[in-house]
């Protein structure tokens, strides 16, 4: 049997011709989980720091999103609903916006006269600037339910994600408080009922231990 150079290396470094020794099992021979040829993505690989490889983009450890738990799935279809929540606030201002401009007439009628303006273009330009207000108001807002449901469900940005569902819902019900047609009041408070139930959800025990555990997937050290 004629021996290569690459023999000679395998036989000087493993003192046989084969990478494996002869009383290890080979990889063909078990499922690959500690074999050091496996590839990176392979069911039960193992990093070189050692670790197991994050399974999905999600940055959910040893899991696919399948296995996280139902509160983190019902999380998200809240946040959702609260988007769609926000775009029917918003479309439902655009409605009712030349009523909101008739009760504060007067008053912009005033300020037009002080100004030196004809009155009835003051109205027109503050009729256009509040609609488009109210239009970017309901993107970002409709913007910032789904960036968070998409944060939330990588297991990220719970803190920044508390801290702005209380200041929205804390709006909110002083928003219930204020007199207003019964269509807002309902839209605001199935909006408020969607923020207490979102913060409930992302504070649930399973929920927590989830978000703990992919926040510790993403500092693991590798290699």
């Amino acid at each position: 049997m004629v021996v290569g150079p690459d023999g000679l290396f395998t036989w000087a470094r493993y003192g046989t011709l084969s990478p494996h020794d002869p009383g290890e099992t080979s990889m063909s021979e078990t499922d690959g989980s500690t074999d050091p040829y496996r590839t990176p993505d392979a069911p039960g690989a193992i990093t070189p720091g050692g670790y197991p490889p994050l399974a999905g983009p999600d940055g959910y450890a040893g899991a696919d999103p399948a296995d996280r738990p139902a509160a983190v799935g019902r999380l998200r279809q809240v946040m959702l609903a609260g988007a769609v929540a926000a775009v029917l606030q918003g479309g439902y201002a655009v409605v009712v916006v030349d009523d909101l401009l008739a009760v504060s007439a007067p008053d912009l009628e005033q300020v037009a006269a002080d100004a030196g303006l004809d009155a009835g273009r003051f109205n027109e330009l503050a009729g256009s600037v509040t609609i488009g207000v109210v239009i970017l108001s309901t993107l970002v807002a409709a913007g910032l339910w789904l960036l968070f449901a998409r944060l939330f469900d990588r297991g990220s940005a719970r803190g920044p994600g508390t801290v702005l569902g209380g200041i929205n819902g804390a709006s909110l019900l002083v928003g219930l408080l204020a007199p207003t047609d019964l269509l807002e009041w309902v839209l605001t408070a199935v909006s408020a009922a969607l923020v207490v139930a979102g913060l409930v959800l992302l504070w649930r025990p399973t929920t927590t231990a989830w978000f703990r555990a992919a926040a510790a997937a993403r500092a693991r050290p590798w290699g």
